[in-house]
């Protein structure tokens, strides 16, 4: 592969981190509702999720390359038909919003909790950022994520590796297992349902991602850069998490525990990035939703700031609650996306072209 191939696969990859990555995965809520209550086997689980973020990731990537699928309409047309699509569409619609007044819920908190900052304040100047990152188009977006997400994996390499220097193992995690004891079916389920939530709500950004590809190798680098990327900073988490305990996980930001006891530094940088995190997801969301269909085009000059503004007012509601029931509501609808988008593995369309 050309350099400038090989950058290019390391943008796609840093667009799927910062997609999936947001104020659930940051805050190590999202972490702890599908992984870290379930004990020292959430480790394996984490090992199956990764795999799966490399297949589906790189089957919606594929997707789009082949499709020519400049947007998430683009597919669900040739994936459902035109009735199919319709309904596909407004779920998806729905969930995408549903997300993005979560991640405007976890700015508010942060602001409130660790900035000791008006909730609103916290909303306002994060769509604010989020609007004018989001009229750049696609562009915007890789610009944005190949800054924000090596802050990231940096910040989350370096407390797990303070965590086990403090912890060595997690000697927390038999306590949790023996208090839930959810069993073997309940953990891979929550393991579909995290891909289902994760994947299947990225469709909007890496299925038009795709089609910007020159080559068929920038996908499938970008892919399994993205996927394990994505795979040690969930495992890392886990293990943080689970060193810690209760403790952390009573707090809403369990991070914030984390970094408070980690180092002094820490507890001053989690702010930041933790922000960096819900910012690189609100604007892929927003992204998806205004460039949900080529038709929109004149549309996205009032609809941008509208579907910023409606968010922000509802992200009232609070960002742990939506975490708790939002998140696993939109990963079971997610599924039935994936589970077609299996379907196309076979397709004619896609066989052709493999």
């Amino acid at each position: 592969m050309q350099d400038g191939s090989i950058w290019r696969s390391v943008q796609i990859a840093c667009v799927y981190i910062g997609t999936v990555v947001g104020a659930g995965f940051a805050s190590g809520r999202e972490v702890d509702q599908f992984f870290v209550r379930f004990g020292i086997p959430a480790f394996s689980m984490v090992l199956l999720t990764t795999l799966l973020f490399i297949f589906f990731g790189y089957r919606m990537l594929r997707l789009g390359r082949i499709l020519r699928a400049h947007t998430f309409r683009d597919a669900t047309k040739v994936m459902f038909g035109k009735r199919g699509a319709w309904l596909i569409d407004i779920l998806y619609v729905m969930m995408m919003f549903g997300l993005t007044v979560a991640m405007l819920a976890g700015a508010g908190e942060l602001f409130r909790e660790r900035l000791h900052a008006p909730y609103f304040l916290g909303v306002f100047l994060t769509a604010l950022l989020s609007w004018f990152t989001v009229r750049h188009g696609i562009h915007g977006l890789m610009r944005a994520n190949v800054i924000i997400v090596p802050l990231m994996v940096s910040f989350v390499i370096y407390v797990g590796w303070q965590t086990f220097l403090q912890h060595k193992w997690p000697v927390h995690s038999q306590w949790i297992i023996s208090n839930t004891n959810p069993g073997f079916l309940h953990a891979v389920l929550s393991v579909l349902f995290y891909i289902g939530l994760n994947v299947g709500l990225s469709a909007g950004v890496l299925i038009p991602l795709g089609a910007t590809a020159h080559h068929q190798k920038e996908l499938k680098l970008g892919s399994l850069l993205g996927s394990l990327a994505l795979g040690m900073m969930l495992l890392t988490v886990t293990f943080i998490l689970l060193c810690y305990g209760q403790e952390a996980r009573n707090y809403a930001l369990p991070m914030a525990y984390v970094a408070a006891h980690a180092g002094a530094w820490l507890e001053w940088i989690f702010p930041l990035v933790l922000w960096a995190e819900i910012f690189s997801t609100i604007v892929s969301n927003v992204y998806a939703l205004a460039f949900l269909s080529p038709d929109q085009g004149k549309q996205r000059r009032w609809l941008l700031p509208l579907i910023l503004s409606l968010a922000g007012l509802l992200s009232a509601v609070g960002f742990k609650s939506i975490v708790q029931y939002g998140y696993t509501a939109f990963g079971c609808l997610s599924l039935l996306f994936l589970v077609a988008l299996l379907r196309t593995y076979h397709a004619p369309f896609h066989r052709e072209q493999i």
